[in-house]
């Protein structure tokens, strides 16, 4: 009887937790209450679970932002905040970091 061994690949050995992308950056733990709103921006330029990260991490940095997230499958943010945010500071943020509004 042969018995066979799955080797892991690479990518298995160093995968400790659920991906980037499924992690939202909650800022200072706010909770997303009653006065919170959700928008979706298309962003250009991610091409791998690290942009998500630092895409999220970007958004999360302004002012009113309660939560970030992002999806370089589908090239897509969500942002939840606690005020309506311009596309100005978010293509400025995203900017700063390396990515563009699309």
């Amino acid at each position: 009887m042969t018995i066979d061994r799955h080797t892991p690949s690479r990518r298995e050995r160093r995968s400790t937790g659920p991906p980037l992308r499924s992690r939202a950056y909650d800022v200072n733990g706010a909770d997303e209450g009653k006065d919170s709103m959700e928008s979706n921006y298309s962003i250009s330029g991610m091409t791998c679970e690290n942009c998500d990260h630092h895409v999220g991490e970007a958004l999360a940095s302004l002012d009113g932002v309660t939560s970030a997230t992002a999806d370089y499958r589908v090239g897509e943010a969500t942002v939840v905040s606690d005020r309506p945010l311009s596309d100005a500071e978010v293509s400025s943020a995203l900017e700063e970091a390396g990515y563009a509004l699309a």
